[in-house]
């Protein structure tokens, strides 16, 4: 054994035919070096090197080769290079740099004497398994991860200490009252068994939980970006939960405490399998129940809101809040709250199931049959209907009313208020009832048909309104007035219970005008409906039945 202190003298004879001078060279390889009780610094070479640090607070590097690394006593840096290594820091706090996911790093001696708060420093993804002094990170505390890769970092049955990189990472903590930090990235945190503290740092982090497990009382923490708290997993427990509470709240009881460190720091959540009780903040909320009868209350803010599975209760509460379903799925029997705002009910994840929606009923209502009913809390209470993709009859409501037909050949009916409707594709009819319905102190919009694809079928006016395919402009009226549109829909141009196309400076598309039983445009009384992308100058004419 030679100790890093000690200097080698040798004698080298030649061999026949060879001639060594005075300032020729020779060189040789220690494979095996030993320290001694000091502050050793050992560089190993590009072979399988074995270095042993003995005492002191040593440091070992390996260089190229599977290297053998022994720290010994001392608060040692253990780093083994290029290849699969093997470190044991022994005794003290150490710390290891890790560049292969089958380096081998250990504390044989897991005990206070080694150390509790050794680290290991991975470029790679990298597990501190539990278990036996053979498995690798055994006796290891903490974990950091290096450089900027998407890799990720899995903890032991200690209490450890795992920290991200810039990359998106999956930290996982295991057993033992963990402190795990994602950093920047979007990283995915599980604390697993024990009392943990979870930052997701920055960027857009997704905290994992199954609260089938007893996983203690943990703290959430999150700088910013848009952050889920996941409960998918969860299949035999009920979860309730308030992303505006600071308190510490039991989300599944005797298995899983909550304490989030602000009510402004988490946005989204998705539920578990059975009964879920979710509430948002003021947030922007993505709440999603999955299985299981839910109930989802959004609160402030522009919400979204998935029921699932299951008879659910969603409340988008204030605010812009959607509402999403795909009735492909058994959905159940779902009731709808909302308390302000402009509120959409989308279908457009429907590809294969045709949708039945009246805004103004109140009663139960198949949507689909089979897969969804509906109950409306208020026949004013939603604004916004986007249908699937198959041939959907969509109803509005008093309000200001945005309809889109989507795919399919679809039946719109706006009702009272100033609304938009939108065919989308295929060939789509656009119902009134009465002509009350689209004044000209409140005309609807039809958005998405320009005459040059099949997407308006036709305009379903009332009974009294003679059937006519209109082909050309009466004219121009020079504003959006009645007595301006009086100087176009004369009386001649504008007969008893006939429609009339007409255009308006400044505004976009074509106007249809359905008359009511009296010659010319009388404002109280007819019906305007604008075509915003159709110019029936130079495209496909309307049919008005």
């Amino acid at each position: 054994m030679v100790d890093a202190s000690e200097t080698i003298i040798t004698t080298i004879t030649a061999p026949a035919g060879y001639t060594i001078s005075g300032p020729d060279t020779a060189t040789a390889t220690i494979v095996d070096n030993d320290g001694d009780a000091a502050n050793n610094n050992l560089v190993g070479t590009s072979f399988a090197d074995a270095l042993a640090g003995v005492g002191g607070n040593d440091t070992l590097d390996g260089g190229d080769g599977n290297d053998t690394l022994d720290g010994g006593d001392g608060n040692d840096t253990l780093d083994g290079g290029v290849g699969v290594d093997s470190m044991d820091g022994g005794d003290g706090n150490d710390t290891y740099f890790v560049d292969n996911s089958d380096d081998i790093v250990k504390e044989v001696f897991d005990d206070e004497l080694g150390g509790t708060a050794d680290t290991v420093f991975a470029s790679v993804t990298y597990s501190l398994a539990p278990g036996t002094p053979d498995n690798q990170g055994y006796g290891i505390e903490n974990l950091t991860l290096t450089g900027s890769a998407d890799i990720n970092a899995t903890g032991n049955d200690k209490n450890n200490v795992l920290t991200g990189n810039s990359g998106n990472n999956v930290l996982d903590g295991g057993v033992g009252v963990d402190s795990i930090d994602g950093g920047n990235g979007n990283d995915t945190l599980f604390g697993g068994l024990g009392n943990d503290t979870l930052n997701g740092g920055a960027d857009n982090d997704t905290y994992l939980f199954d609260t089938a497990l007893v996983l203690g009382g943990d703290r959430l923490i999150d700088a910013s970006g848009i952050d889920t708290l996941n409960f998918a997993a969860t299949t035999t427990k009920t979860i309730n939960l308030n992303l505006g509470s600071t308190a510490a709240q039991t989300v599944t009881a005797g298995n899983l405490t909550l304490t989030l460190a602000s009510a402004t720091a988490f946005e989204n959540v998705i539920g578990g399998s059975l009964n879920d009780t979710i509430v948002g903040n003021s947030l922007a909320n993505s709440l999603a129940g999955e299985a299981g009868n839910d109930s989802l209350t959004g609160g402030l803010g522009n919400d979204t809101l998935f029921g699932g599975l299951g008879n659910d209760t969603l409340n988008g509460g204030a605010d812009n809040d959607t509402y999403l379903f795909d009735t492909a799925l058994v959905l159940g029997g779902d009731r709808l709250i909302d308390a302000s705002g402009i509120d959409t009910l989308n279908f457009a994840a429907t590809t294969t199931k045709t949708i039945n929606l009246n805004l103004g009923s109140t009663a139960a209502q198949t949507v689909t049959a089979g897969n969804l009913t509906l109950t409306l809390a208020s026949a004013t209470a939603f604004e916004n209907v986007i249908g699937g993709s198959l041939n959907d009859t969509i109803v509005g409501n008093s309000l200001a009313n945005s309809l889109t037909g989507a795919a399919g050949n679809d039946s719109l009916t706006g009702g009272l208020g100033k609304d938009i409707l939108t065919g989308s594709d295929g060939l789509d009819t656009l119902n009134y009832n009465s002509l009350g319905e689209s004044l000209l102190s409140g005309f609807d919009v039809i958005q998405g048909y320009n005459g040059t694809g099949a997407s308006l079928d036709s305009i379903n006016a009332p009974g009294s309104i003679a059937a006519i395919t209109l082909t050309a402009s009466k004219g121009t009226a020079s504003s959006l007035t009645a007595a301006a549109i009086q100087l176009v829909l004369t009386n001649a141009a504008f007969a008893a219970n006939t429609a009339a196309a007409f255009k308006v400076t400044g505004q976009s598309g074509t106007f249809i005008a359905l008359n009511n039983g009296v010659a010319g445009f009388q404002a109280a009384s007819d019906a305007i409906i604008q075509l915003s992308d159709y110019d029936i100058a130079v495209a496909t004419p309307v049919v008005v039945i």
